[in-house]
């Protein structure tokens, strides 16, 4: 947490110190963030803060920072503004996630889309965006570019004599002695095989002879000292390169390696009776035009294809062969294999052939590959193969490609033709998964930095939101938010994904419904186990995992072949657990797995706090009935009788909303406000206010004068069209708008500027407000003030607590009501549940109460009843004692509280008119010691013995209340 201006960090946990690098939290609180990172000073950091400081919240997906310790990372960071009472001060609240791992390997996928993977040179993919650039720049500057492409002499008899991987030794070499010698401004690529692209850019074109001489002289260089191949072996070769100019030859660049791939034959045919090297295609007097386009995917290429289909098979069965036992000797593969049976790992062998086969079948698409490319770079991000392991396994095969058909007795121009075939069918399969790869880890990415949600957003669109947008990344068939009920068994709160209606389905079965009883059958899976152990757990292999016995044929069945479980925290204790399940082996214990879990358990866990609300157990498909329910006829507004304390008068009620299922169940609040979303709420308060001020008029026609109260929901307060629903009831039902009475809870946290903005608009209406659980959230003296606020209605809670701990209580609800006499406002108490509680509020000055000691909640038409049976009632005990005679021990202590506090100086040292005295009296000898202390407490002289004597008698009395509250 971030104190503005200064940015001066005031909170801060350990999480956040390890992330900066700091060896506790000590070291970064009261320190400016400057100071802990120099990079949030950046202008990408300051224009964040400003935002968030104006907009309420931003969010930074990747930011490359300096920790305290000197290394290099990078956070995800996202802020959010609090509201405070700070005067000119403003917090905002950082989350921070160390993303370092994750963008490495972004970055790692992005420069691996675009480098060989054996020398590291760039690609074709590569060669043909610069290509494209530097033509361009070219033709704005009025300069030449020279594209040659190289193609090695006598390497074939080097593969022959030492064998390919030698041979990948030399590219390697040569690759960096090419670079070595190349200008800043030039290119070097491989496309595979022995073949090299070099572009130089800024050629005279009236001088290119003389310049491309000098440059290409230096660039034989490098072959021209034997290459080390290790072991005391060596060897050398030679080169060939054709040369084509931009824009004199071609202002394409397609058309520029084509011509220089045909001028590159030409002096290759001719190696031993040239002169140089290398050849320019205008000098080389072409009498014919140059070779067309060769395509891969081409007739041509599917005769030669079909012509080595004997050669392919063994190059099949080579590769998958090594290619295994090479993946069993690496530990980040080894533990991919080791998730698969004996079968699995056949079925995979098989698969891998297959589809070698298929990247050479002389009928497959270049659309084809790319299709199927994309699907296994999915499968292979998320199973946990590396990028750079992938690139290298199709290095491997191509090379076998090369090696074995470096060893058959085609013709020069046949091989050629071949390995380019191979080339770009091979690149165009690795270029596929490599960008699936990136699209998955940008994906998953993408759903942390999520924004965080506003101020007061309804809980159910909340997590209905992050559930929806988890469950639909890449390789999760489902999610599901798992909550265990009273009796330890846990109900489905939320559910995505493609499979989630059937894993709902099956967690609701009886037999299979997850439990927290380590005894029974399903007492073992992996959410129970998370939320006891308080720890992400995942299951490599769901077939294989004991513990998921009881699900694992219903999860064969969807597909489902792996698991994670998270367990998300409330004030230090798990709360609810959230489970993913995925379609591949390994998908959670790979690193960037396990990484993007414990992101996720702490963006959810932030996003709880943030909605600072605790939901009671609601499952799913309950919660999609009670909405049913609401738009279906379903709500009945209930009242609960508001009376004056001092007279009895009933002077308002309180709608209360109530669910009534098709059988007639009348379902309460607690448990269908939770699984409500915000336009369900909307459409609750404008339903409820309908049915209400249509009750409401009809009393007042019956001479009833009576003001009604109706619970304004944040999310609808802030609502554009709030004040015109409002203005359109009470117009319908002819109602004045200072008979309606907002009640704005105040236990829930909405955007401060917003909703009083909100509350001066609705003000106008000439409606009522009150605050809601005043003492409960967020309240401000400042608040009270500023806003047309015209009733204070005291928090229950604090009356739920009264005989438990009755000063306590006491002494808030006095505060309370003070305030509202300071201030002018009406002030209500909230459950008066009997009598003692009665006397004690009135006795503390309280006007008006509610609560289940006058009246419970009622169907809003039995309400006239009830008013007329109080009446009689209250006629009936006119003739009853003053307010101040009371007969429970509680409105003695209440008395006795006031009296101690200076309430009724008139009583100073006379205990005879004192109404205490005459409730002592009552109970005869029992209480002859707290009589005895009374009478001290007004008689004595002494300052100190009076409190004495009084602090006895509290001590007296609280205990008779909570004697009494027992019984």
């Amino acid at each position: 947490m971030v104190r503005y201006p200064g940015a001066i960090i005031a909170e801060a946990n350990e999480a956040v110190a390890r992330i900066f690098g700091a060896p506790s939290v000590r070291e970064l609180l009261g320190r400016k963030v400057g100071d802990v990172a120099p990079a949030l000073l950046d202008d990408r950091m300051v224009q964040a803060t400003r935002v968030a400081l104006k907009e309420g919240q931003v969010t930074l997906d990747a930011f490359d920072i300096l920790r305290l310790d000197g290394q290099q990372a990078c956070i995800a960071i996202s802020g959010r503004r609090l509201e405070s009472d700070l005067g000119d001060s403003t917090l905002v609240v950082w989350t921070v996630v160390d993303v370092t791992e994750r963008q490495h390997l972004v970055r790692q996928l992005e420069q691996l889309s675009r480098a060989d993977p054996l020398t590291g040179l760039p690609n074709r993919r590569a060669l043909e965006q610069h290509l494209d650039r530097a033509i361009d720049r070219a033709s704005r500057l009025g300069c030449a570019v020279a594209v040659g492409l190289i193609d090695l002499d006598d390497f074939k008899a080097v593969n022959d004599r030492y064998g390919h991987e030698m041979g990948d030794v030399l590219l390697k070499q040569l690759g960096e002695r090419l670079l070595a010698c190349t200008r800043g401004s030039d290119l070097i690529a491989r496309l595979g095989g022995d073949e090299f692209v070099l572009v130089i850019e800024d050629i005279d074109p009236e001088d290119a002879m003389m310049q491309l001489s000098v440059i290409f002289g230096r660039l034989h260089q490098t072959v021209e000292t034997p290459f080390d191949l290790g072991e005391e072996r060596s060897a050398s070769v030679g080169m060939s390169m054709g040369v084509a100019l931009a824009p004199k030859d071609s202002g394409e660049a397609d058309s520029l390696l084509r011509l220089a791939d045909t001028a590159m034959y030409r002096i290759k045919a001719r190696k031993s009776s040239r002169t140089q090297w290398w050849g320019l295609v205008s000098l080389e007097h072409l009498d014919e035009a140059p070779e067309p386009p060769f395509d891969p995917f081409g007739s041509d290429a599917q005769m030669l294809l079909d012509r080595i289909h004997d050669l392919l098979e063994l190059v099949e069965r080579d590769f998958v062969e090594t290619f295994y036992v090479e993946l069993a000797q690496r530990a980040e593969t080894a533990a991919i294999l080791s998730a698969l049976n004996d079968q699995e790992l056949a079925r995979l062998k098989s698969r891998q052939a297959a589809h070698l086969r298929f990247l050479l079948d002389s009928a497959t698409t270049a659309a084809q590959i790319q299709e199927r490319g994309r699907h296994l770079g999915t499968v292979h991000a998320l199973v946990g193969v590396a990028s750079s392991w992938l690139s290298v396994s199709m290095q491997l095969y191509r090379d076998l490609l090369h090696w074995h058909l470096d060893a058959s007795d085609r013709g020069a121009r046949e091989r050629g033709r071949l390995q380019r075939i191979f080339d770009a069918r091979i690149q165009i399969d690795l270029q596929s998964q490599l960008d699936a790869m990136l699209v998955v880890q940008n994906a998953y990415n993408a759903y942390l930095a999520r924004p965080l949600p506003r101020p007061g957003q309804a809980w159910f669109d909340v997590i209905e939101g992050k559930l929806q947008a988890l469950g639909a990344l890449p390789g999760l068939r489902g999610c599901t938010l798992l909550r265990p009920d009273a009796m330890g068994k846990f109900q489905v709160q939320g559910s995505a994904g493609e499979a989630a209606d059937s894993i709902v389905d099956v967690l609701s079965t009886p037999r299979l419904q997850p439990s927290l009883d380590a005894n029974s059958q399903t007492g073992m899976g992996l959410a129970a186990q998370a939320w006891r152990n308080e720890s992400i757990l995942t299951a490599r292999n769901y077939e294989s995992s004991l513990g998921l016995a009881p699900w694992a044929e219903y999860a064969a069945r969807l597909n489902i072949r792996s698991m994670a479980a998270i367990p998300l925290m409330r004030a230090g204790q798990t709360d609810s657990v959230l489970v993913l399940y995925g379609a591949y082996p390994n998908q959670f214990d790979t690193q960037q797995g396990h990484t993007f879990l414990a992101a996720l358990q702490n963006r959810w866990n932030l996003v709880d706090d943030l909605l600072r609300k605790r939901s009671p157990v609601v499952g799913q498909r309950e919660a999609a009935q009670y909405r049913q329910w609401l738009y279906a006829d379903g709500l009945r507004m209930f009242v609960q009788p508001v009376v004056d304390l001092i007279d009895g008068r009933l002077r308002k009620v309180e709608a209360l909303a109530r669910l009534v299922s098709p059988e007639g169940k009348v379902i309460a609040p607690g448990q269908f406000l939770p699984a409500l979303r915000e336009a369900d709420l909307d459409a609750l308060f404008r339903m409820g206010l309908s049915q209400s001020l249509e009750r409401l008029a009809h009393w007042r026609a019956q001479d009833m004068d009576i003001d009604l109260s109706i619970n304004l929901p944040p999310s609808t307060l802030l609502h554009p069209d709030c004040m015109q629903w409002i203005q359109q009831s009470l117009r319908e039902h002819a109602i004045a708008p200072h008979h309606l009475v907002l009640e704005l809870l105040e236990s829930q946290e909405v955007d401060e500027i917003l909703r009083d903005e909100a509350i001066s608009r609705l003000g106008q209406l000439g409606v009522q407000f009150a605050i809601d659980d005043l003492g409960s959230g967020f309240s401000s003296l400042k608040r009270l003030a500023s806003l047309p606020f015209d009733v204070i209605k005291v928090d229950q809670g604090i009356i739920l607590d009264i005989e438990r701990d009755p000063v306590k209580a006491l002494t808030l609800v006095r505060t309370v009501v003070q305030i509202g006499r300071d201030f002018e406002k009406e002030v209500v108490v909230e459950g008066v549940e009997n009598d003692g509680i009665i006397e004690a509020v009135t006795v503390l000055g309280a006007k008006f109460g509610q609560g289940y000691g006058i009246a419970r909640p009622m169907p809003s038409e039995q309400l006239q009843d009830w008013a007329v049976q109080h009446a009689m009632h209250r006629r009936t005990n006119s003739s009853d004692p003053a307010p101040l005679q009371f007969s429970t021990p509680l409105g003695a202590l209440a008395y006795h509280w006031m009296d101690a506090h200076g309430a009724f100086p008139n009583q100073m040292h006379r205990s005879e008119p004192c109404p205490l005295n005459a409730y002592l009296s009552r109970l005869g000898a029992e209480a002859a010691e707290a009589e005895s202390y009374h009478a001290i407490f007004h008689e004595a002289q002494d300052e100190e013995v009076r409190k004495a004597a009084s602090k006895k008698l509290t001590a007296w009395l609280v205990e008779k209340v909570r004697l009494h509250h027992k019984q």
